[in-house]
């Protein structure tokens, strides 16, 4: 033990911790090894960087681990430099649009045609199932599989409820998520745990990033970075009519 210096055991941890993230994408990657087309459902607003970087992030897990697969991307939101970067880094993945009524139909023939051409369905990151609607529409007009990926669902509604117990894989986000479900009678070898994907976000600006060094007098490897908790976006300065 007294070899273990305090840089060997920083690095033995992040090389364990690492670990523990790229695991449960592997496995996760086996689950969909068969698919050739997979419809994401992600993107639930462009206004903060957790909610941009879900995508991108999930986004890289298909590329690193199912480079065989063409990906549709069905992006909730619709702002206009996210869906930029989104295109200029993942140029071979089609970006689709569209909303789901209360009937569970769609507005955009693109969704019809992608719902075709998919074997999969996968719902991405985040709070809950943000996009129940969109599962409900997929399981409306398809018998084909459906999951999802790093997401929370803990105290599931009914109606959430009865999407997931028909989902064919379940990646939670925190164990936490695993227990709410078993509470409802959703269990089984199928639902395990994954990170977040924004964990496996690799886009950076290598240019902004040694400009902010130089004017700030960092040296390379001789900083931290500490982000406080800004969890309360101040949606109202992006959306004047949105008053939450």
């Amino acid at each position: 033990m007294k070899n273990l210096t305090r840089r060997k055991l920083l690095k033995n941890t992040g090389l364990l911790c690492l670990t523990g993230l790229i695991n449960p994408f592997l496995g996760f990657s086996q689950s969909l090894k068969s698919a050739k087309t997979i419809l994401i459902v992600s993107g639930w607003q462009d206004v903060n960087i957790g909610d941009i970087a879900h995508t991108p992030g999930l986004l890289n897990v298909f590329q690193t681990y199912l480079p065989e697969a063409k990906i549709i991307l069905w992006k909730k939101s619709k702002g206009k430099e996210v869906g930029e970067l989104l295109k200029k880094n993942f140029p071979t993945v089609e970006i689709i649009y569209g909303n789901v009524d209360e009937d569970k139909n769609v507005d955009n023939p693109e969704i019809l045609a992608a719902l075709e051409k998919a074997d999969v369905m996968v719902h991405g990151s985040g709070p809950l199932l943000v996009a129940a609607d969109h599962l409900a529409f997929w399981m409306k007009n398809t018998d084909k599989p459906f999951g999802v990926f790093g997401t929370t669902l803990q105290s599931p509604s009914e109606y959430h409820q009865s999407i997931l117990k028909e989902a064919s894989f379940i990646y939670a986000r925190e164990t936490l998520s695993i227990e709410h479900l078993k509470k409802v009678g959703i269990k089984g070898k199928h639902i395990k745990f994954a990170p977040d994907a924004t964990f496996f976000m690799d886009i950076k600006n290598e240019e902004k990033a040694d400009q902010f060094l130089q004017e700030a007098d960092l040296e390379d490897g001789k900083f931290i970075c500490v982000i406080p908790r800004l969890r309360y976006t101040p949606y109202h300065q992006f959306n004047p009519n949105n008053n939450g």
